[in-house]
């Protein structure tokens, strides 16, 4: 049982060769072994394993041509690589993440499924295709009992594959899912190991803004995680760190999508963000290779698939009429609810003032504003922004007094975790540019 959870993480691994193999020996010396490759290798085997079972259906012939392509594709990457291979120098940044991430792996394993979204869920319908041994309309996804089957399923086909590896189901050992998840979120706190005051802002924001939901089964702590590691990335990428960090920001957007369906109002923040920085001239994009352009939509080919199998599938999907949504925009008390538990949520309040006054200092002190700290700020906001229209559009409790009141309670905390990280990563860059300046306002380096 150990031996075959232990190969998982060398399954993973070797699916996820495809950056190291693609990019190879044009990787600079510096990024070579670097937290951007390692995250952009993991992640984009998290990315292509979702591919693989949803593509096959079934999961005994998606774990082994998985098995198949992870060791050919490991191997290759090793070999063209082979340059690389050194023996590991151990500095004190990586044994803090070895630790966090063991320290973590325990918390997670060591603590049945017990969050009421997890069991009838993401976990549930795990079991479900672990059961039937394949992911398809016919083990049960259209019946009522089966909630929001049109989630994603990166997640439940993890925990349904680790299931098959040791032969049975229980409440611990389904969720190594969840631990596969956290090398990405781990690496990104690495790739600021040179920056201390940063590094310690972010490794606090990562643990307290998922919090409970690390461990607990629900996917809103990974989904905020791996927000938080995608504009990390980007603004890496916008500084000059190469095609890897480009790959990694790519890869942790892909995890996301198969994480959560909040993961297409991400896609949206990162978009208009992008977009309006570009067309105010504040944001200019570094040239990718052709070889990283090649592999940049690989990632989110299984989030375009399970939306693909949904609308074949005729799986259920909820509609929230626009005509909510003008019914609450006349309530105030409705808007007055809203604001309170979104935009006035604890967690957004402190990221917010945190950005507020990171931009500033770095204004200050810097030579301007780091374009990576401006970008995840505005997803951040845009995020906000949508979670209040979705709130207003949605009709669940429309006709039930206090039904909204009570959503709000439930889901609202959640679900604006999301923007909390991406207003922190907007600090922890802005932080990191005044590192970077000494003083006497001379910079210091990467």
């Amino acid at each position: 049982m150990l031996a075959a959870l232990s190969l998982s993480w060398l399954y993973v691994a070797g699916l996820g060769a495809a950056p190291a193999l693609a990019l190879g020996p044009a990787v600079p010396d510096k990024e070579r072994g670097s937290p951007h490759l390692l995250a952009a290798v993991w992640s984009f085997g998290l990315c292509i394993n979702y591919a693989l079972a949803l593509a096959i259906g079934r999961l005994g012939p998606a774990l082994a041509l998985g098995a198949g392509l992870a060791l050919l594709l490991g191997l290759a990457a090793l070999w063209r690589n082979r340059s690389w291979l050194r023996p590991p120098r151990p500095a004190g940044p990586v044994a803090l993440a070895l630790l966090l991430l063991v320290v973590l792996a325990a918390a997670i394993l060591l603590d049945p499924l017990n969050d009421w979204d997890a069991r009838i869920i993401w976990f549930f319908q795990g079991k479900m295709i672990f059961f039937a041994g394949e992911i398809s309309p016919g083990i049960g996804l259209r019946l009522p009992a089966v909630v929001h089957p049109d989630y994603p399923k990166l997640v439940p086909l993890l925990a349904a594959e680790t299931a098959a590896m040791v032969g049975f189901w229980n409440e611990y050992l389904p969720k190594l899912s969840l631990v596969l998840l956290l090398p990405v979120p781990v690496l990104a706190l690495l790739s600021l190991r040179q920056r201390p005051l940063s590094l310690a802002l972010a490794s606090f924001g990562f643990v307290a803004i998922p919090w409970q939901f690390i461990n607990n089964g629900s996917m809103d702590g990974y989904l905020a995680l791996y927000a938080g590691a995608a504009a990390l990335f980007l603004a890496d990428w916008l500084d000059g760190a190469g095609d890897s960090a480009l790959l990694a920001a790519a890869g942790a957007l892909g995890v996301a999508g198969g994480l959560k369906l909040e993961a297409e109002i991400l896609y949206l923040a990162f978009g208009l963000a992008a977009s309006a920085l570009l067309l105010a001239g504040r944001l200019r994009l570094p040239r990718p290779s052709p070889a990283a352009l090649l592999l940049l939509p690989l990632p989110f080919a299984g989030f375009v698939l399970w939306r693909a199998l949904v609308w074949h599938w005729s799986l259920p999907v909820e509609h929230h009429p626009l005509e909510t949504a003008l019914m609450r925009l006349s309530q105030p008390h409705a808007l007055r609810l809203i604001a309170e538990r979104v935009l006035l949520d604890p967690r957004v309040v402190v990221a917010a003032l945190l950005a507020a006054g990171g931009l500033i200092l770095s204004r200050r002190c810097s030579a301007g504003l780091p374009a990576g700290a401006v970008l995840a700020v505005i997803a951040g906001l845009v995020y906000l922004a949508a979670l209040c229209m979705v709130f207003l559009v949605y009709r669940g409790g429309r006709d039930i007094p206090g039904g909204l009141e009570m959503e709000l309670a439930t889901a609202a905390g959640r679900l604006v975790r999301t923007a909390s990280a991406l207003l922190l990563v907007g600090t922890v860059v802005a932080l990191r540019e005044v590192e970077r300046w000494g003083a006497l306002g001379r910079r210091s380096g990467p």
